[in-house]
């Protein structure tokens, strides 16, 4: 355990090492295979600090979203590794929470869902291109069919979300500002109207 808290330590943290320090994570670049294993990283790091404390008694880990999205078997990585966590996640959209960041908003408890007045997600069917042999091309087209249903569980996990109205509204760009988010449970508290700022700090 120790080892692996030593190798943790070693994480380029930037300018940003008193917000890890108080488990925050800026969640601000384009969602990459290299951006979430350091997402995780430290995810692990927290997890492994806190085997053995009551869930209760855990710290809160805080992870403020601003990204456009990305790869998306990347993005699933990611929820996988969180739903699978004990210690407690919130998650606030700054400015935007797009693509594969809107489904990333997901993972967690709609409670534990935070969004500014103007904020903004979006959710897509994304795009991707292929060239190559006719069997390759048809091999991807699969899986990118399953990644495409295991977003789209995810988000009529949230009751609200009809399949009707997903199948309607997925193929558009679906921005969200704040109450239609919060009508649909998308998240479950608007920053400066239901809760303040000082109480997800």
């Amino acid at each position: 355990m120790d080892e692996i808290l030593m190798e943790f330590n070693k994480s380029d943290t930037s300018d940003f090492s008193d917000f890890y320090e108080d488990r925050k994570i800026f969640f601000d670049k384009e969602v990459t295979p290299s951006f979430v294993q350091d997402t995780i990283m430290w995810l692990m790091r927290w997890e492994c600090e806190d085997l053995g404390v009551a869930i209760e008694e855990r710290q809160p880990i805080t992870i403020f979203l601003n990204s456009n999205g990305g790869s998306v078997q990347a993005g699933l990585t990611l929820i996988d590794f969180i739903q699978c966590m004990e210690t407690p996640i919130n998650m606030v959209v700054l400015s935007k929470a797009f693509s594969m960041t809107a489904w990333l908003l997901l993972a967690i408890p709609v409670e534990r869902r935070y969004m500014f007045k103007n904020s903004t997600i979006l959710f897509h069917d994304g795009y991707f291109s292929l060239e190559g042999k006719s069997s390759w091309v048809k091999d991807h087209i699969k899986l990118n069919d399953v990644m495409d249903a295991v977003c789209e569980k995810l988000v009529l996990e949230n009751k609200k979300i009809t399949k009707r109205l997903y199948n309607k509204k997925i193929e558009t760009e679906w921005f969200m500002l704040k109450d239609e988010a919060k009508k649909l449970g998308v998240v479950g508290n608007i920053i400066g109207e239901d809760i303040s700022l000082q109480e997800i700090l």
